[in-house]
């Protein structure tokens, strides 16, 4: 019971994160997740905690109802954009 906890609580957090980050960087095309963690997860991912969260956003939240939010499955996508940014932007 207390990892059925601990993931909701992660949901939720992961969740309030997405909405800080889409608002700071006005990131209306979209929300990519990428990584390790969230494509393990994605079955106990509950959109409807993100719904919930999104809408409780108070003035902003037409703004977020925009927002499409992805998960990337690809693992090595991180590994993959640090590469491409290594290899064309160096002096």
């Amino acid at each position: 019971m207390v990892c059925v906890e601990a993931i909701e609580m992660f949901n939720r957090y992961l969740a309030t994160e997405a909405v800080n980050l889409v608002l700071k960087l006005k990131a209306t095309g979209g929300l990519y997740l990428a990584g390790g963690i969230t494509p393990k997860l994605l079955p106990l991912i509950h959109p409807e905690t993100w719904k919930d969260v999104f809408k409780k956003s108070g003035r902003m939240g037409q703004l977020l109802d925009e927002v499409s939010v992805y998960v990337v499955l690809n693992q090595k996508a991180p590994l993959l954009g640090a590469t491409y940014f290594a290899c064309f932007n160096m002096p």
